[in-house]
């Protein structure tokens, strides 16, 4: 028989690069090696490599920057979001607490990405708008859903500020899990899709022309609607 071969999956390599980031070989803030380095030293191949590294990005541990490399925002989102679970109460729908304690963040976020957005930051987040107005206009809940969280990322990652972006990144992850309170708010009104997109390109619209006190009004505004909207009514 032959010699047994290991088969090391994408997750399996991901979680190797995250244990050299927990050791603090490398460090929130640093640039990941490149592929060929990285395949070298794991010894595996540069497209496990690369598919290890989407699924990093996709968990909010790093951020690929054109022409520059993969960077380390995160060092262990999943601790963190552990905590806010625990502390507000995610087992059934997402906590009310939790969305007054977005609305505080990202108001703040929306303010800083307004003077701080590089243009590959305004792409990023124009990309995303298109991409939620094509799934409204085609009436495709699911991908709308999908694609809210990473616009409020995308957001943050625009403050260029490590703390602002890992407590974004672990909520963002919770938010993935629990969606619960998005959808019935949709549910009570088939109109509100609609309005949310319009809330979001206002939003866009603001940190594209730098203006932080209006990207902070409209997601001050866009969050206390939501609230509203997701609070039961006493009759």
């Amino acid at each position: 028989m032959g010699k047994k071969i290991e088969v090391r999956t994408f997750k399996k390599i991901a979680n190797e690069i995250e244990s050299l980031i927990r050791s603090g070989y490398l460090k929130v803030g640093d640039f990941l090696p490149g592929e060929r380095g990285l395949a070298t030293k794991l010894g595996v191949s540069r497209t496990s490599v690369r598919e290890a590294l989407r699924y990093l990005q996709s968990e909010n541990i790093v951020t690929t920057i054109p022409g520059e490399g993969t960077r380390i925002i995160a060092d262990d989102t999943s601790v963190l979001s552990e905590t806010f679970s625990e502390a507000v109460g995610l087992s059934q729908l997402i906590s009310l607490d939790l969305m007054e304690a977005r609305k505080v963040i990202e108001v703040k976020n929306a303010c800083f990405a307004a003077e701080r957005a590089t243009k590959t930051d305004l792409k990023r987040i124009g990309e995303i708008l298109n991409n939620l107005y094509k799934a409204l206009r085609a009436n495709d809940e699911e991908e709308q859903e999908r694609l809210n969280i990473p616009f409020h990322y995308a957001i943050a990652r625009a403050t260029h500020n490590v703390i602002l972006v890992k407590i974004s990144a672990s909520i963002s992850k919770i938010m993935q899990e629990n969606i619960t309170r998005r959808k019935f708010a949709i549910s009570n009104d088939p109109t509100y899709a609609e309005i949310i997109y319009n809330q979001h390109a206002d939003i866009y619209n603001a940190i594209r022309k730098g203006q932080c006190n209006e990207a902070s009004q409209l997601m001050f505004h866009h969050f206390e609607e939501f609230i509203e909207r997701c609070t039961p009514r006493k009759k």
